[in-house]
């Protein structure tokens, strides 16, 4: 009698064990599947969707686990699409553009993880949601502005001009530590480099973008920042002007011109590892996870067909 006690307490831990496990455990030929949903922008996109793809190519190059690629069209599309791929997949990577699709189907697919590139989600007033299941991956944008800083004063003399286009409300405290992040930067060898702000309340708002880089052009800046936000392309793809230099984050590289010195660049092996290594080993959470100089995902990187001799 005690032996089948003891028998049936072992078969019971044994079972808990494996409920404990996440699904790939369970058998040894099973891997890991990671699926990818491309945005709106296309395969064609080497901005973020290429990047994304090309880094997941190179943490697969031994076919440790399956990886699921699936065009999602437009927004309209994005939700059936989305659900077609999370149900054969462990981890979803999507864009910050499927923010409202993630929030709907990880409370569907509570058993699977959704990752947020490039964005906190957030609901219709734009508060943070947190969710188990959901993780939320940013590169700091205060670590952009302090290497966009310190590169720029390398290309500056004492007494010139840097400019920034800031992307926010100027009394937000996060643009106002971008400020004092590239303040430092440009600040570092104590060249007495004048800084003139700049704010742009929307980042997509292109119009007033380069009316913002206008004012900074006329008001004798040698170098300018354009912090994050697609009002880049339109300045990238205005003709060059006043022999102005760039530095320029890094999501627009293939628009880049020889007035560029430089790309302020995103490595998103660096997330991509991480989350997987995390979900392994059990310790992946929902939540916000914030990237930068110190786990190595940012870096400058020099526009080696730029004019960099600015003198």
């Amino acid at each position: 009698m005690l032996k089948k006690i003891l028998y049936f307490i072992i078969l019971l831990i044994l079972v808990f064990s494996l409920h404990s496990c996440k699904d790939f455990f369970l058998s040894a030929d099973k891997k890991l599947c990671i699926g990818f949903c491309v945005d709106s922008l296309g395969l064609g996109d080497q901005t973020f969707n290429g990047k994304v793809i090309e880094a997941l190519n190179e943490l697969n190059r031994d076919s440790e686990f399956k990886f699921l690629i699936k065009e999602c069209g437009t927004k309209e599309n994005y939700t059936d699409n989305i659900r077609a791929t999370i149900q054969n997949c462990n981890i979803l990577f999507c864009s910050y553009l499927m923010n409202d699709e993630v929030l709907k189907l990880s409370s569907e697919f509570r058993e699977k993880f959704f990752i947020l590139l490039d964005g906190i989600a957030s609901n219709q007033k734009n508060d943070p949601v947190i969710q188990d299941n959901v993780v939320s991956c940013i590169f700091s944008e205060s670590d952009k502005a302090l290497i966009a800083g310190v590169k720029s004063q390398e290309f500056l003399k004492a007494g010139e001009k840097a400019g920034i286009i800031c992307v926010g409300d100027k009394l937000s405290p996060n643009v106002r530590l971008n400020i004092d992040s590239f303040k430092s930067g440009v600040n570092k060898d104590e060249k007495k480099i004048e800084i003139i702000y700049k704010f742009l309340r929307n980042a997509d708002d292109s119009t007033q973008g380069l009316k913002l880089y206008s004012e900074l052009t006329k008001e004798g800046c040698k170098l300018i920042y354009l912090c994050n936000g697609s009002y880049i392309k339109s300045i990238l793809d205005a003709p060059e002007r006043d022999k102005v230099f760039l530095i320029v984050d890094g999501i627009y590289e293939d628009l880049i011109k020889s007035n560029v010195l430089g790309l302020v660049e995103r490595d998103y092996k660096v997330i991509l590892k991480k989350i997987i290594e995390d979900f392994k080993a059990n310790k992946l959470k929902g939540g916000v996870q914030i990237f930068g100089m110190n786990s190595g995902a940012l870096n400058f990187k020099l526009n080696k067909t730029s004019n960099n001799n600015i003198y």
